[in-house]
């Protein structure tokens, strides 16, 4: 039988000599803890030669029982790390598959002398196409060959981990050279082919004058296409062919000068692969500690590709980490289209800790709790199913990824960093679209970098701090932007995402419990945020149809000249009430004609219908009506001269003039019943739609300003609620299943008397706003 499938995948470290029977008690306790995907990776401490015929065989047995048990496997390109050699084997065949740098000597003669040493490591060159073949016949190649059958199916993917480990940097300052980089056989030709220019006489000139650096620019761009072009880019067209996604991740994503200087173009580089991914080695958590950056890139790529990304998370856990700090990651990493967790580490055995001590996480069947995990599984679903969602971004940041190199290679101060602003933003709530340096951004805000530090490109203002540009856009107050508030401003330590279906989430940063209120489409909803915890808010859906049990009724404001406008957009036919009471009787006439209420009033219901007349029914033509009142003052609160009927809702828009009558909305958003004309209605109100119920979803909350609600769904009636907490169980049979959502919102008679227009300092003012009533929000939970 099938596990459930869960996003979380077991990173499986392979060392002593396992036997079959290792591999099917691994598999299986896997299965039975909730995972449906597992990882083989060759570790230090392996006995078994690593590619060679035992290897494979074990190899093997986890892809025969995977198939027996519906799990599915991913293949690690390597022993250890980084990917590229082949346990050595690449080196080992022909040393010139090696990394070399070359350094720069100045000579007396003022000319230069070029070195070139190989690298004392067995790490193959991967910007060397040749080697990269070498490799690929070594592995991938014998993996085709070995285990066909199973690609596309059991065999989910490739990983690769921190191919070309290392700085393309050489030796720091000291080292008697002028300039240290990484060489590769097609180095000269390429940068020829990039920029039109000689590399040699490019980075002589830059010795004698360091103020001539653009070479360094440029020769991360070169490398950058070389690591595509030689690694990444058959490593992904293999796996395409095959049925299977590449993925794994680069060196030193966090800091843009380090992974500029191990990378090239980072960008560019994770593009490559059909899975992008990141490692978050440390598990640093929190405000300050996350790896901004490293979130940022995955999120550039995993957007850019249209596939989501994965993550390898919790290698120096440390095992202890408690449940609750991981899941704030797997949502931190969701928030950036991160919808696979590589849980590291998994171990059948210590024999790794010898040469390996410290990553040791052990998500494995060594911690206690191994078996207890359903609910961790149901948070990594729950947070996957938020990663593919498209979100919103309020402002993009450029990634200077040729200048962060050149900063490197001339030793620079480096100034306001790109990791510092996006932790001052997204901390802030905040949503930050990274974009390369000639990438055009849609955002009406974009933050860029030079030597000076921060400047926004449409503005041109210039920010001493990231804290400095973050007081700016919050000053700037970007419009229709979803925020939550604590404490009566924007809350900090917090991150939000805001998705184009409508739902949103926020992330707690602190490791505290917090009380917010969250403000969007209208609604202002309370929320309680335990501490590392997750709030979602998932409208159950986009848009409702409306149905009211009765017409709706206004009242006609007459301002002090007693001349009252009404603007109607399309034929609305109508009909009035006028005050009979004679201490407060009242003459109206309508266009000039006097307005005849002959009839006793039947609309206005109990206490009321008493004291009025009624007119016959009016159709009103398109455009502006006057009504004059005379006699009756109209300034009491609830004893209107005038009082109006009909199926017409009433423009929310102050640019609308006067009182402006639009037809009744057949489609609505949720928010309150004011932002679809019908604010003054007074009687029950029908929000319908069919809905996907989510297989764990519990219960449906529901946000009404605190006016009494029923719900129906699926024709059972989950009951009725008059006040907190606003909560109805769905029934188990429904879950996973599409029904009818029928929510009635049965508001107050206040409205109809008007809003804030009286000057009535005796009145108590209602909690919320009698505005506020309608279905501001509805949401799994």
């Amino acid at each position: 039988m099938n596990p459930k499938t869960s996003p979380l995948v077991l990173f499986g470290a392979q060392s002593g000599r396992p036997t079959e029977a290792d591999v099917v008690r691994t598999l299986e306790t896997a299965r039975e803890a909730g995972y449906s995907d597992f990882m083989v990776y060759a570790r230090s401490g392996l006995e078994l030669e690593y590619m060679g015929e035992e290897w494979l065989t074990l190899v093997g047995h986890y892809l025969h029982h995977a198939e027996r048990l519906g799990m599915g496997i991913w293949l690690y390109d390597e022993f250890n790390f980084p990917s590229g050699s082949c346990r050595g084997r690449v080196v080992a065949e022909n040393p010139d598959f090696g990394n070399v740098t070359c350094a720069i000597y100045p000579r007396d003669d003022g000319s230069f002398d070029w070195r070139f040493s190989r690298a004392p490591s067995n790490h193959a060159n991967v910007l060397d196409a040749e080697a990269m073949a070498r490799f690929r016949a070594l592995t991938h190649e014998v993996y085709e060959r070995r285990f066909r059958r199973y690609f596309g199916s059991v065999i989910r993917g490739i990983f690769f981990d921190e191919p070309g480990a290392g700085s393309w940097v050489g030796p720091p300052p000291g080292s008697g050279s002028l300039v240290d980089f990484r060489w590769y056989p097609r180095l000269e030709e390429d940068y020829r082919a990039e920029t039109g220019r000689d590399f040699r006489a490019d980075v002589e000139g830059f010795c004698r004058d360091r103020a001539n650096a653009r070479v360094w620019e440029d020769y991360a761009a070169v490398i950058g296409h070389a690591f595509r072009r030689a690694f990444i880019d058959p490593a992904t067209a293999w796996a395409d062919r095959l049925g299977i996604v590449s993925s794994g991740h680069l060196l030193e994503e966090s800091s843009s000068c380090g992974a500029a200087t191990c990378n090239g173009l980072p960008l560019h580089v994770l593009k490559g692969m059909s899975k992008p991914g990141v490692d978050d080695i440390f598990t640093r958590t929190g405000t300050e500690g996350a790896e901004w950056l490293t979130l940022a890139t995955i999120q550039h790529a995993a957007g850019r590709t249209g596939r989501c990304g994965m993550a390898e998370l919790f290698a120096l856990g440390p095992a202890d980490l408690p449940f609750d700090k991981m899941r704030q990651q797997l949502w931190l990493f969701a928030f950036h289209k991160v919808d696979t967790y590589l849980m590291a580490l998994h171990f059948q055995s210590p024999h790794g800790f010898i040469d390996k001590p410290h990553y040791a996480m052990f998500h494995s069947p060594v911690q206690p709790w191994f078996n207890g995990q359903a609910a961790f599984h149901d948070a990594a679903r729950e947070a996957a199913e938020f990663a593919r969602k498209p979100f919103r971004c309020d402002v993009a940041a450029r990634y200077r990824e040729r200048a962060a190199f050149r900063m490197v290679i001339t030793h620079a101060e480096k100034r306001n960093d790109l990791a510092e602003l996006l932790q001052a933003l997204e901390s802030r709530q905040f949503a930050v679209n990274v974009v390369e340096e000639d990438e055009p951004a849609a955002e009406p805000v974009v933050f860029d970098f030079d030597d000076n530090g921060i400047f926004e490109e449409g503005t041109g203002r210039r920010f001493a701090t990231a804290d400095e540009a973050l007081k700016w856009l919050t000053e700037r107050e970007l419009p229709d932007l979803p925020v939550a508030i604590e404490a009566g401003k924007r809350a900090a330590d917090l991150a939000l995402r805001r998705y184009d279906d409508g739902s949103a989430a926020l992330l707690n940063l602190r490791e505290e419990d917090r009380a917010l209120v969250f403000l969007a489409d209208g609604a202002r909803i309370p929320v309680a945020l335990p501490a590392r915890g997750v709030w979602v808010y998932r409208p159950v859906a986009a848009s409702w149809s409306l149905s009211l049990d009765r017409p709706n009724r206004r009242r006609i404001l007459f301002p002090e000249d007693g001349a009252a406008r009404i603007v109607v957009e399309r034929p609305t036919t109508v009909r009035f009430a006028l005050c009979a009471l004679p201490a407060a009787e009242s003459a109206v006439t309508l266009d000039g004609a006097p307005l005849v209420a002959a009839r006793p009033c039947t609309f206005l219901g109990f206490g009321y219908d008493n004291g009025y007349r009624e007119t016959g029914r009016i159709t009103l033509d398109p455009g502006e009506h006057v009504l004059t009142c005379s006699g009756h003052s109209d300034v009491g609160l609830f004893l209107p001269a005038l009082m109006m009927e009909g199926n017409f809702a009433v423009a929310d828009d102050p640019s609308a003039p006067g009182q402006t009558l639009r037809p009744l909305p057949e489609r609505v958003p949720c928010g309150p019943l004011a932002g679809t004309g019908l604010g003054d209605f007074a009687g029950k109100a029908t929000y319908g739609a069919d809905v996907d119920i989510p297989v764990g979803a519990e219960a449906l909350e529901i946000g009404t300003g605190h006016a009494a609600a029923s719900v129906r769904l699926g024709g059972h009636d989950l009951g009725t609620r008059l006040f907190a907490p606003w909560r109805f169980a769905v029934p188990k049979e429904l879950r996973g299943t599409c029904q009818r959502l029928e929510i009635t919102v049965t508001t107050s008679i206040r409205p109809i008397f008007g809003h804030g227009e009286f000057k009535r300092p005796w009145w108590v003012r209602t909690i919320p706003e009698e505005k506020d009533t309608g279905l501001a929000y509805a949401r799994w939970a």
